[in-house]
């Protein structure tokens, strides 16, 4: 049932599934309170952000990735 629903979403919209796909995927099949789907996010997410604040204390700087944009120049209007 639940791949079905992301075959037609992905046909439809034209977009591969993201996390709150597979978030609700988890919420219906375990038969999850409605609200589980933000607290698994929020917790994933927490634990991310922790990740990264011990990876820069072991380096003893702020890591701060530096990148350039290499697409079309937006025009003003």
């Amino acid at each position: 049932m639940i791949a079905r629903f992301v075959e037609k979403a992905t046909r439809l919209t034209g977009l591969q599934p993201n996390i709150d796909v597979a978030l609700a995927a988890l919420v219906t099949h375990y038969d999850l309170p409605d609200d589980a789907a933000f607290g698994m996010f929020a917790t994933a997410r927490s634990v991310g952000l922790l990740a990264h604040s011990l990876e820069q204390l072991n380096v003893g700087q702020v890591i701060r990735p530096r990148g350039r944009y290499v697409g079309k120049v937006p025009e003003r209007t």
